[in-house]
């Protein structure tokens, strides 16, 4: 959190949406269904405008498998993150 709290560039909302994004399976996993649907929508928002990929990741891959695992609301498909070099 406070890598985005500190970053003042392009990045700082790709950063919002990543640390969202982690927040929403871990609520899943904790069974908080309403937490984390709100976060897995707001980190949607957030990383929309960087897709297909920013700084490595592939974010349209990261929002891909993110949809899936809130549609079936099933804690065992949790998301990879997925680096390109």
């Amino acid at each position: 959190e406070g890598l985005w709290l500190d970053t003042q560039d392009e990045y700082k909302n790709l950063y919002k949406g990543v640390i969202q994004a982690a927040v929403a399976v871990h609520h899943l996993r904790n069974k908080n269904l309403k937490g984390a649907k709100k976060l897995h929508q707001t980190a949607t928002r957030y990383l929309n405008p960087y897709k297909p990929e920013a700084l490595g990741l592939n974010v349209e891959k990261l929002i891909h498998d993110m949809d899936i695992c809130f549609e079936s609301m099933d804690d065992q498909k949790i998301p990879k993150l997925e680096f390109e070099e």
